[in-house]
């Protein structure tokens, strides 16, 4: 029997229009002792009948049919189908290059990496690509991988906050009980829990992936749970950092990112158009701004953004109505400007 040597795990929700694409993508790959983990989420249009027509045609490809989980879940239910040394997420609207699984098999292989990752294509709607170099070609040990790679890039939420740039080991994964929380932020956290156990890491300067930038609807709904899940997301994060003893060296970059993403949180409230009165929006970002976490990030010694951004100040100042005010009209400023450059 051959010894499968990546389960590439592919949720699939309503993507009737970009799914075949992404299969072929897969099932077409120059290396060929994979395991394809299709699960499809409850579709409601012909994704589920599209996932069937594959599975009869390639042996290598398994079908998983459920009631809508969420996508969390529905890698959870991959992870404990794989059977591969290595697995890799894919997204179901996107695709990949006929050589990408090959190229990050043969790279952490040889190079005995415990996670790798390749630079990828942004698709635009207008048909137009756009490389995204994220990643040198690279190898790092355990210190230069959490210095570097974690600090400079995970931490501060700059880039390596997804999963299908990248090939990682199942051991690992099962090893530590390592699974996915059905929350916002849960490719951040599975991929932060994943980094304490990397011995070595190592990147490829090539584009392999191909990411399908869609604005529609779905995507742009506010999710009013987001702050709450941002809470817990923070605390795991800092129990990690404090693992790999990284985090009293580095508080102001860990609060940095807290602050940040409380600030694109209250920004999304204005900028989405959610349908809901002045009065809640106001009471929305007043939890925001009277939680402890955030007051003391604000307040922690030596920690001074007064001068160098206005909203952290009127968040600190907690001026409600000018706070609301200005996120107002940054928000309207952002829509006309996108209008323009259209």
């Amino acid at each position: 029997m051959t010894k499968i040597k990546i389960s590439v795990i592919v949720p699939v929700y309503n993507v009737e229009m970009y799914l075949e694409q992404c299969i072929e993508s897969i099932v077409n790959q120059t290396i060929k002792e994979i395991q394809i983990i299709l699960i499809d989420d409850g579709s409601k249009d012909k994704s589920s009948e599209i996932c069937d027509k594959y599975k009869n045609k390639d042996n290598r490809i398994e079908v998983i049919h459920q009631e809508n989980k969420g996508v969390s879940k529905s890698r959870n239910i991959g992870i404990n189908k794989a059977k591969g040394k290595y697995i890799a997420f894919i997204d179901s609207d996107d695709y990949i290059s006929n050589n990408m699984l090959e190229t990050l098999f043969n790279n952490a292989e040889n190079n005995y990496s415990d996670l790798v990752s390749c630079n990828h294509f942004n698709i635009y709607e207008n048909g137009k690509l756009k490389s995204i170099l994220n990643y040198k070609e690279e190898i790092c040990n355990k210190e230069e991988f959490i210095n570097n790679f974690v600090k400079n890039n995970i931490v501060n939420g700059k880039i390596g906050m997804v999963l299908w740039d990248k090939l990682f080991r199942l051991d690992i994964i099962n090893n530590n009980n390592i699974r996915f929380k059905s929350i916002v932020l849960e490719d951040y956290l599975f991929i932060m829990q994943y980094c304490v156990y990397v011995n070595i890491y190592s990147s490829i300067n090539k584009c392999l992936y191909y990411y399908r930038v869609i604005n529609n609807s779905l995507t742009k709904r506010f999710n009013f749970n987001i702050f709450e899940n941002l809470l817990y997301v923070q605390k795991e994060k800092e129990i990690i950092m404090e693992n790999i003893k990284f985090y009293d060296n580095n508080k102001e970059l860990l609060h940095e990112w807290f602050l940040n993403y409380c600030k694109n949180i209250m920004f999304l409230l204005y900028y989405l158009n959610v349908d809901i009165s002045y009065e809640k929006k106001k009471n929305y970002i007043q939890n925001i701004i009277s939680n402890e976490k955030v007051i003391y990030y604000i307040n922690y010694r030596g920690y001074n953004l007064y001068n160098k951004d206005n909203l952290v100040k009127l968040i600190a100042e907690k001026n409600i109505n000018r706070l609301c005010f200005h996120l107002y009209v940054k928000a309207k400023l952002y829509r006309v400007a996108k209008r323009i450059l259209k």
